[in-house]
């Protein structure tokens, strides 16, 4: 201990006496360092840190149909108690939106009516009240609501005796009457699900089929999938000949737009790590040689080989460690001030919230790991290429009075050269991986959404029963709109852009008539001005073609 103590008060001088350099190393390596521990922190909270729900890694996602497509029919009528050897929870939803009246307002919610093996299988709890129980889901039984911590917070002012009130709304399902729901619970403020939907949840007491499946212990996915095929080509209708339900890790599919995304910038990151790793070896390397001398006299004055190693390994040490703690305090403060940023460029929330960027076992060892590899890089390259290479000339170039040999020049030459031609060509490759980011980042979707604020519109039968009278509101709404907060153009769509519409069918006439889905879109004549939209032949609608236009 007394020796190893002597060696770091050593390094310690010997850093210090070489302030320029020491702090050239710790800063290259701390800042390369804090990039990969903030990609590593991203990719932890996207793609391997477990979603926050029981039994995470067994929940499973289940596909009826492709994209944009319909399922078979019959889904809900189908008997899912034959599967419960392999499936230990069936989990559904149905998302909805709540018209919600009264108070000083009338307000759209997002929400959706819940099965109980959506309470069980997303650990719904209330943070205050009860969440559902049973008896809620019985045909019959009073209609009772769970609100989100936002709700309570601004749309009841945070009324503390909130368990027990009632609110009525509409909703887009069962639109022909308001109804009433009395208040059980409120959720915690920290609720996070792979959907927005969860402002309002309601019972559903309605058949239904699994959108997810909680798998039991040891059940691979491909025997569900294979269970799930069966079950649907024996009892569902209009069974596509090639049916094959999709059975699909519920983590692996919400993080499937920005897995790409994140290794790239991950491959880059670990480049630029390289890059820093082989520039501070170069530069420990020259000032090897520059202290010869030095280790040739501790030599010469009795200190053995491995005294003069275990000198230069607790400098490595020293300057990876450094390097290691202000790398990970510098990540600290990128993520905290990013993470809302990182959310808003990727378009995907992370997995629990914000708080899923901090630092978990996995990521300290995994950044401990970067800095170990660097400490051991650094500790290796003095000690197999300066000392021992060169330690036997330094005596004789002491004896002989001279600074530097020929053949030293020479391998130092060498070794700068192989340095700048290792740096460029892994900068070469972070290079190709940050631009790969960035196209993935900046891919031309054919809209311009800045500036473009949305909202959502929903339109009762009794209210607006025919083309006619729903073509006036909206042409109302364009002329109050106009100009309204410095708005250039206002237009009308029946769906977001870019996000799939509901699959409709579709009869054509002709020489061959043929009969199929699409997925069409009802749209204003302002449309494709508003969003920015060119056409690559043809013309845009006009007012003319729409119900009523002439």
């Amino acid at each position: 201990m007394t020796a190893l103590m002597a060696d770091v008060r050593s390094a310690i001088r010997a850093l210090a006496a070489a302030r320029g350099f020491t702090a050239v190393s710790v800063v290259t390596l701390g800042t390369a360092l804090a990039l990969c521990v903030t990609v590593l922190s991203i990719v932890n909270a996207y793609i391997i840190r477990a979603l926050p729900y029981p039994a995470a890694d067994r929940l499973f996602r289940v596909d009826y149909a492709a994209p944009n497509q319909n399922p078979p029919r019959g889904l809900e009528s189908l008997d899912w108690s034959t599967l419960d050897d392999v499936i230990e929870l069936a989990i559904a939803w149905d998302l909805d939106v709540f018209y919600l009246l009264g108070q000083r307002y009338p307000e759209s919610i997002p929400g959706g009516w819940v099965t109980p093996g959506y309470v069980s299988g997303f650990g719904v709890r209330a943070a205050q009240g009860r969440s559902f129980t049973t008896d809620d889901f019985q045909p019959g039984s009073p209609a009772v609501a769970l609100i989100s911590d936002r709700v309570w917070r601004t749309r009841f002012l945070g009324d503390p005796a909130i368990v027990g009130r009632t609110f009525q709304a509409y909703v887009s399902d069962r639109p022909a009457e308001a109804e009433t729901f009395t208040i059980v619970g409120v959720l915690p403020a920290d609720l996070w699900h792979v959907n927005v939907y969860t402002d309002v949840l309601a019972p559903l007491r309605a058949p239904t089929y699994p959108y997810m499946v909680r798998l039991r212990q040891g059940v691979p996915p491909q025997t569900a999938a294979d269970r799930i095929s069966a079950l649907v080509r024996q009892g569902a209708t209009t069974v596509p000949p090639d049916f094959r339900a999709g059975v699909t890790s519920t983590q692996a599919s919400y993080a499937a737009s920005v897995r790409p995304l994140l290794w790239s910038v991950g491959s880059a990151a670990g480049l630029v790590l390289l890059i820093a790793g082989a520039n501070v070896a170069v530069l420990m390397l020259v000032r090897g040689r520059g202290r010869q001398k030095e280790l040739a006299m501790r030599l010469a004055l009795g200190a053995s080989n491995l005294r003069v190693a275990r000198l230069l390994a607790a400098e490595a040490v020293m300057i990876g460690a450094v390097a290691t703690i202000l790398g990970i305090g510098l990540s600290q403060v990128a993520m905290s001030s990013l993470s809302t940023q990182i959310e808003s460029l990727l378009e995907r929330r992370v997995p629990g919230g914000v708080g899923a960027f901090e630092m978990d076992v996995p990521v300290w060892l995994a950044a401990s790991a970067c800095g170990f590899a660097v400490t051991l890089v650094l500790t290796l390259a003095p000690l197999a290429v300066a000392w021992r290479a060169q330690m036997a000339t330094g005596l004789a170039d002491t004896a002989r009075g001279v600074t530097t040999s020929a053949g030293g020049r020479r391998s130092q030459s060498v070794l700068i050269a192989i340095e700048v031609a290792a740096s460029f060509t892994l900068l070469a490759g972070a290079a190709l991986m940050a631009e790969s980011a960035i196209r993935m980042l900046r891919v031309d979707f054919g809209i311009e959404s800045d500036r473009v604020v949305t909202a959502s519109l929903a339109l009762r039968d009794r209210s607006f029963p025919d083309d006619a009278s729903r073509v006036a509101l909206f042409d109302r709404l364009a002329s109050q709109l106009a100009g309204f907060g410095g708005s250039a153009s206002v237009a009308f769509g029946d769906w977001w852009p870019l996000q799939g519409s509901r699959p409709r069918r579709v009869d054509t006439s002709g020489a061959t008539p043929t009969v199929g889905t699409a997925n069409p879109f009802a749209v204003s004549p302002d449309y494709f001005s508003t969003l920015g939209m060119s056409l690559r032949d043809g013309r845009v609608f006009t007012p003319q073609d729409r119900i009523g236009g002439e």
